[in-house]
């Protein structure tokens, strides 16, 4: 992953993960609700609290609302505007802008505290699971395996390489060394694997995904250099379509860990 710098700039819009989570969604090989996987394996009581950490637009608590859960729901990221839209689809949904790594609440405060696909972005990862081992009873992580879609990051190691771009570093926390990680804070830890894929016959849906770890400001400020690597993404993605008779499959997997105390 980028530097927490980069990830800032990366979020200080919605859109760019809105494109990635609209891929998820539309071109999953089998459809694998995560929002209600998360909400099974938790089994929220009607007055449970929930703090989701790194909570972007807010669908994780959205979810939990839209389905009648009447406990005290709070959000928290470090984007203003990620806020503001989770605040304009769910007003009843209370958002705070904060840090995982300096939580300002009390002790036990919540019978839930949820980080998903955000730990990695977290420039001091104990401290983090400190604070969230600290006001909540207990803990669910959601992270990718690094063996998720080799394609696509063979396809994004190239275009950095051709373009003079930053390689993406390795993920800090994945599915694969999080028992570890996860261990450390917590006594109990229990992981389930949902495994799936993304497969795509059209290239365009490709390079749109790969080009949106772009941050929207890199996007305005070079228009045109922005055109040419998505250009270059997408017939690069075309010719390897055909190498592989017009059906992309890229494995994936997500790692959901439980945790308490």
């Amino acid at each position: 992953m980028g530097t927490p710098r980069d990830a800032s700039r990366q979020y200080a819009s919605a859109d760019p993960l809105k494109v990635r989570i609209m891929t998820h969604r539309r071109y999953e090989e089998r459809p694998i609700d995560l929002d209600a996987a998360c909400a099974g394996i938790m089994q929220l009581a009607d007055e449970a609290s929930v703090l989701d950490v790194g909570t972007g637009p807010g669908g994780f608590l959205g979810y939990l609302r839209d389905r009648g859960h009447r406990g005290r729901l709070v959000g928290l990221d470090t984007s203003p505007a990620m806020l503001a839209e989770a605040e304009r689809a769910w007003p009843d949904v209370t958002w705070v802008q904060g840090d995982v790594q300096s939580l300002a609440f009390g002790e036990g405060e919540f019978t839930w505290v949820t980080a998903r696909h955000m730990l990695y972005h977290v420039p001091d990862l104990p401290r983090a699971l400190g604070a969230c081992a600290r006001v909540g009873e207990r803990f669910l992580a959601v992270t990718n395996s690094e063996r998720s879609l080799p394609r696509i990051k063979e396809l994004r190691q190239e275009m950095a390489a051709r373009f003079g771009l930053a390689p993406r570093e390795p993920s800090s926390f994945s599915a694969e060394d999080a028992p570890g990680i996860l261990g450390s804070v917590f006594a109990v830890v229990r992981a389930c694997t949902l495994e799936n894929a993304l497969v795509f016959s059209e290239p365009e849906p490709i390079a749109a995904y790969i080009a949106s770890g772009f941050a929207p400001a890199d996007v305005r400020a070079q228009p045109e250099r922005y055109a040419e690597i998505r250009s270059w993404l997408t017939a690069q993605a075309r010719r390897r379509l055909q190498e592989l008779g017009g059906v992309w499959r890229d494995p994936k997997a997500v790692g959901v860990f439980a945790c308490r105390r």
